[in-house]
């Protein structure tokens, strides 16, 4: 069996909410990824991350998800990319040892998002051991974002193939296999598809080695469409995991082993947890959020994204 999912809206019951006017700072953000990770709100219980340290006079926060629940340990680490305001940046990355927010180790690159006037609502889906979060564009009220920018990240374990795969934790936001500052629509969670092959992140060595990395991608089941299309198609198709792997298939781990053979650096590392893609493409004109759908008996809900609506988030279980 898989890991429980749980999907937290703004529009719960109990739910942190956004400034009416937009524009929240760093400190409104992390409050409400606490209250999904840590303290619940409401009816809903939170996810089971833990608390590793907090600065809350700086608005800084670094999360660690849950061991016993076979998560990696990985520690997630947000803080302000520059003064704590009103539309200010977040910068977060991944570590796997955590001392304070000066000493770290293992760290993988660092990604930023940006509020805006027109981020009003929220929502967070995960597990207790990874997650998705987006600001949702309260300007666009159709499934198709087109170049309007709807800030979000990944953070936690991806499904990985091998077996207590130590170098499996990751955060994805900016697309790009360095640091990152920007805080573009072509650096967000919501550029997913643009590519077939999009750059996530650094990955550690399965084995735990404690330096060396290799950049990893993302590789696409069904081939993506920019043009979003207006058909609405009533279709339960084949739904494919979205895969992760090396950004070339010569590379060779630290060995000399080709990443095809690797069981340090392999060439499939494992998949995006909880997101699917279809192999169709459409509803552009449909309102978001979309109502849920059932597939195969696993009730999903649309990802909004640039491209035409191929992407779901499974509602159900993860790492199954």
């Amino acid at each position: 069996m898989g890991l429980p999912v749980t999907l937290f809206t703004s529009e719960d019951s109990g739910a942190p909410q956004l400034p009416t006017g937009g524009n929240p700072t760093q400190a409104e953000i992390i409050a409400i990824i606490k209250a999904c990770l840590v303290d619940g709100y409401g009816t809903k219980a939170a996810l089971g991350w833990s608390v590793e340290l907090e600065d809350s006079a700086n608005a800084k926060i670094a999360f660690k998800n849950n061991i016993a629940d076979g998560g990696s340990g990985g520690i997630l680490v947000l803080q302000p990319d520059g003064a704590v305001a009103a539309n200010g940046k977040i910068r977060f990355f991944g570590c796997r040892s955590f001392t304070d927010f000066d000493t770290y180790a293992q760290r993988d690159y660092y990604s930023s998002i940006q509020t805006n006037s027109y981020q009003k609502q929220w929502y967070l889906i995960g597990t207790s051991v990874s997650f998705y979060f987006v600001l949702v564009n309260s300007n666009v009220t159709t499934m198709y974002l087109s170049y309007s920018n709807e800030p979000g990240f990944f953070a936690g374990d991806i499904d990985a193939l091998l077996p207590n795969d130590a170098g499996r934790f990751m955060v994805l936001n900016s697309f790009s296999v360095s640091d990152s500052t920007s805080t573009s629509w072509s650096t967000s969670l919501s550029n997913l598809g643009y590519d077939d092959n999009q750059a996530l992140n650094l990955m550690f060595d399965a084995d735990g080695h404690p330096t060396n990395t290799e950049d990893y991608y993302t590789r696409l089941p069904t081939v993506s469409n920019i043009v979003s299309l207006a058909d609405t198609p009533d279709i339960t198709t084949t739904l494919a995991n979205i895969m992760v792997v090396l950004g070339s298939v010569t590379s060779q781990d630290r060995n000399g082993v080709y990443g095809k053979n690797s069981n340090l650096s392999p060439y499939l590392r494992g998949f995006l947890p909880g997101l699917v893609q279809t192999g169709y493409l459409g509803f552009k004109d449909e309102l978001w959020p979309m109502a849920e759908r059932d597939f195969n008996g696993v009730m999903y809900r649309a990802f909004r994204t640039r491209v035409a609506t191929q992407f779901w988030f499974n509602l159900e279980a993860w790492y199954d």
